[in-house]
């Protein structure tokens, strides 16, 4: 029932269904989510699901964006919140054909599309990539946070962005951002 259900609902009735369902961190009022394919999905899910309740600190706030039907029946199967990418309602089946470029790009452009949507709800929220991994929560750092966009350096460039991670506050000048 859940995966037929998101495949005929619509983007936003989605992510409004499963925001209704979120306890946002109340000090911080922010929700958590990552977007996945089955790449990651097939063995990373649950490790990532369990990381973030127990070590980023988000448990009951955090959502799944399902890139292609396989992470979409997984995560459902489960009963992990999710919400099925915009492409993948419209029936774009490029991520799943295989065309790593065509994947890089559905990637990029849905981060933003989500991030866009969340703030214009006026949802806070952190961000993180399946692939990235926490030694010990983020939270104190989020706590102390003033800016409306905050970023993580990239290993290799300390110097730059890497949109890998990042936490945003809902607000006129992100939804500019976005």
């Amino acid at each position: 029932a859940c995966y037929k259900k998101r495949l005929i609902t619509t983007f936003d009735e989605q992510l409004d269904s499963a925001l209704s369902k979120l306890e946002p961190v109340q000090d911080i009022d922010a929700i958590a989510w990552t977007m996945t394919d089955e790449n990651y999905s097939h063995d990373m899910i649950h490790d990532v699901w369990e990381m973030n309740n127990e070590i980023v600190g988000f448990p009951n706030t955090f959502f799944f964006l399902a890139l292609d039907e396989f992470t979409l029946k997984l995560a459902c199967e489960h009963g992990y919140p999710v919400v099925a990418a915009p492409g993948l309602i419209q029936g774009n089946k490029k991520a799943e054909a295989g065309n790593e470029e065509s994947l890089k790009e559905l990637v990029q452009s849905t981060k933003f599309i989500v991030s866009r949507a969340l703030v214009d709800k006026g949802k806070n929220f952190f961000f993180f990539e399946m692939d990235c991994w926490f030694l010990k929560s983020p939270l104190k750092k989020l706590r102390q946070q003033s800016a409306d966009y905050l970023v993580s350096a990239h290993q290799w460039h300390p110097q730059g962005g890497n949109i890998g991670i990042f936490s945003v506050r809902a607000n006129e000048r992100t939804k500019e951002l976005f």
